[in-house]
C-alpha cells in the first residue's frame, strides 16, 4: 500500500538517525537540562531572529497545545477557535479536560477573521459566560491553506487592542513557510504571536513539539512546573534537543517541508488530469478531493487516504504528502486512476 494517510507515519528523516547513533554512547543530564537541548534552542532563536523567546520541548502536538494554552487562560477563561480548527475535531476532550470552553467561530478558507473574533467576544458578554482570553489559529490550517503577513498582522492587532491572546498551532508550520501562497518568513512568527508551537513530528522527527512563549506576561510562570504536572517532562529530554539540532542548525526543517508541499501540488495535477476538482485551495500538502464512490473503491485497493462519507454516492477524501513521499508514488496514482477512469 502507499500511503497518503497523514505526514507522521515514517520512523524519521536519515539524518536524525544518524545522529541519533552519534550520539549512541555518551551520557546526558535528564529532563531537557543537558547541552544539547540548550543548543538546539539556540538554533531555533537563530532561525527566529529573536533570542527573546522562551521555549519548550514536547512530544507531541496535542500536548504542545493542551500545555501551550494553559500558560495563556485563568480558569474562567476560554479560546476561540474556527469550527474546523483541529481543537475543536481532534483535541476538543483534551482542551475540555484543563476545563477550559472552545468558543467556535465559522471559518473563512479555514481561517480565522477578526469579524468572527468580534462575534464571539460579542456572544460572550454577558456576566455568567466564560471570557474569552485567546485566539486560537493553525498554519497551515486544517483545510491546507497558509496564512500570509498581512492576515496575521492583522489578527494580531485586534488581539492586542481587545487584551486577547493570539496563539498559532504551527504542527504543520514548516509546510505552511515552503508554500508558495505565503509571505510569510520564519522570523515573522514573534512579531505577531503570543505563543505559537513548532511541529515537528509532521517534518521528520521522530517525534517532539517546540512551545515558543513570546509575549513577556507568559514567560517564567511555571512552564516546567506544568509540563510535570501533566506528565509531559522527558527524561530523555536530550532526544529532543538531538532531534530539533539536527534539523535547525542547517535549514533542514525547511528544505525537506518543500517536498511536501511540491508534491502536493504533483497530485493535484493528476487529479485534475482526470476532471477531479479540489473541494479547497491546496496551499500546503493537504490535497482535498471529492470520489465516487466507485472510484474510492478501487482506489483504496493501492492507496491509503482519508475517507468520509457525503452521502451514499461519494466521499471527500484528503490526500497528505510528507518529507518523503516521492514521485513515483505520484506516477503510480496517475497509472492506477487512469486504469479506473477509462
Amino acid at each position: 500500500m502507499i500511503s497518503f494517510l497523514n505526514d507522521y507515519n515514517e520512523v524519521s528523516h536519515p539524518k536524525i538517525l544518524d545522529e541519533l547513533q552519534k550520539y549512541q554512547n555518551e551520557k546526558f543530564e535528564g529532563y531537557s537540562k543537558d547541552e544539547l537541548v540548550q543548543e538546539a534552542i539556540s538554533n531555533i532563536k537563530d532561525n527566529l531572529q529573536n533570542h527573546d523567546v522562551e521555549i519548550h520541548f514536547l512530544h507531541g502536538g496535542t500536548i504542545a497545545n493542551v500545555i501551550g494554552l494553559m500558560m495563556t487562560m485563568q480558569r474562567h477563561e476560554s479560546v476561540i477557535s474556527v469550527d474546523t480548527g483541529h481543537i475543536v475535531n481532534t483535541e476538543n476532550a483534551s482542551i475540555e479536560a484543563i476545563g477550559h470552553q472552545i468558543v467556535l467561530v465559522k471559518e473563512k478558507n479555514g481561517k480565522m477573521t477578526v469579524e468572527e473574533i468580534e462575534k464571539a467576544l460579542n456572544s460572550h458578554s454577558y456576566e455568567y459566560n466564560s471570557k474569552p482570553k485567546v485566539v486560537y489559529i493553525s498554519n497551515a490550517t486544517e483545510l491546507g491553506t497558509v496564512y500570509k503577513r498581512d492576515e496575521l498582522k492583522k489578527l494580531y492587532e485586534y488581539c492586542k487592542s481587545r487584551n486577547l491572546y493570539l496563539f498559532m498551532d504551527g504542527a504543520r508550520i514548516a509546510n505552511a513557510i515552503m508554500s508558495k501562497h505565503s509571505d510569510l518568513e520564519f522570523s515573522d512568527l514573534p512579531k505577531y504571536l503570543d505563543v505559537f508551537t513548532i511541529g515537528g513530528t509532521k517534518n521528520g522527527f521522530m517525534f517532539g513539539e517546540a512551545v515558543v512563549f513570546v509575549n513577556e506576561e507568559l514567560k517564567n510562570i511555571y512552564a516546567r512546573m506544568v509540563i510535570k504536572q501533566r506528565g509531559a517532562l522527558l527524561a530523555k529530554g536530550f532526544l529532543y534537543g538531538i532531534q530539533f539540532k539536527t534539523m535547525f542548525e542547517n535549514g533542514l526543517f525547511f528544505k525537506i517541508a518543500k517536498n511536501a508541499v511540491d508534491m502536493a501540488q504533483k497530485l493535484v495535477y493528476v487529479f485534475e488530469k482526470y476532471n477531479i476538482s479540489t473541494v479547497y485551495n491546496t496551499e500546503a500538502n493537504l490535497v482535498f478531493v471529492e470520489l465516487d464512490n466507485q472510484i474510492h473503491d478501487k482506489l483504496s485497493e493501492k492507496f491509503m487516504y482519508q475517507y468520509d462519507a457525503i452521502d451514499e454516492n461519494k466521499g471527500l477524501c484528503r490526500f497528505v504528502t510528507t518529507w518523503n513521499t516521492n514521485e513515483s508514488e505520484i506516477v503510480e496514482l496517475d497509472r492506477v486512476l487512469e486504469k479506473i477512469i477509462y
